[in-house]
């Protein structure tokens, strides 16, 4: 498939110079997501009640769970552009210095 080949921009390095910030990134993205489901746990567990509400007939946990979801997929695409963003500065930097 176009766009998605995993060895087209593999580097000969055998650790990318952008490696500690992706992970740092990848790392907050986490500790973010794992906040929002923490939250959603609590609620189910102390404040049962709240989340049996409905919101246009349907529970106010399943719309938790369906945004916990399309969440989880939105970071993910932010993950992939940054790191992109990221490869695409260092090698234009390190294109300019050869």
């Amino acid at each position: 498939m176009a766009g998605f080949d995993a060895h087209a921009n593999t580097s000969s390095e055998p650790e990318h110079a952008t490696a500690p910030r992706a992970a740092r990134f990848g790392r907050i993205l986490f500790a973010c997501y794992a906040i929002v489901y923490g939250a959603f746990v609590l609620l189910n567990a102390f404040a049962p009640t709240l989340m049996q509400n409905e919101l246009g007939g349907i529970s106010i946990a399943v719309w938790y769970g369906l945004a916990l979801i399309a969440a989880a997929f939105a970071m993910a695409l932010v993950y992939d552009w940054a790191c992109r963003m990221l490869i695409r500065r260092w090698q234009s930097t390190s294109e300019g210095s050869l």
